[in-house]
């Protein structure tokens, strides 16, 4: 189970990105404020059989899966995860903004337990997440605050989890 709701408001015009197996796809990025006033702008990728339903500076609610994928980047060999909202549902919304994530998946790599200089626990995790259509694998980096991070870093490789939170 890998599932993201989001709403806010989509700061550009969907893009062309891609087309894979004949059906284009598109990108555009969705400012969803916090209760604290902050902004998390994440990235969307939506089929093209939805993307006629979404125009710019509009607000939305899309439903749909946290994917990750390995990108080279342009200025060097380095390989670096990229992480976006595959869109499967879109609708109008005039709520207050949502940024929900529920995963269900298996630590992939050792935890790191540290703790900030103002004295709060955190643990870097790297969840691998079963895509439950097709036969691939989604590498979603996490992270856990306070006693969720004590109680991640006492966990080892292969061990299945679940978590809520929110995408960055």
């Amino acid at each position: 189970m890998n599932v993201i709701k989001l709403s806010g408001v989509v700061n550009d015009a969907p893009k062309f990105s891609h087309e894979c197996k004949g059906e284009n796809f598109y990108t555009f990025d969705i400012a969803t404020e916090r209760r604290s006033g902050y902004v998390d702008v994440i990235p969307c990728v939506v089929p093209e059989l939805l993307v006629g339903m979404i125009e710019q500076y509009g607000k939305y609610m899309v439903l749909g899966e946290v994917r990750t994928r390995n990108v080279k980047a342009v200025d060097s060999s380095r390989i670096r995860c990229e992480v976006s909202v595959f869109v499967k549902n879109v609708d109008e919304y005039c709520g207050e903004d949502v940024n929900e994530v529920h995963a269900v998946g298996y630590i992939c790599r050792k935890p790191s337990y540290r703790t900030t200089p103002l004295g709060r626990n955190v643990s870097d995790l790297t969840i691998a997440c079963p895509r439950e259509t097709v036969n691939r694998t989604d590498y979603i980096p996490t992270i856990a605050w306070g006693r969720s991070a004590e109680r991640a870093s006492v966990m080892s490789v292969g061990d299945k989890v679940s978590l809520s939170g929110r995408m960055q």
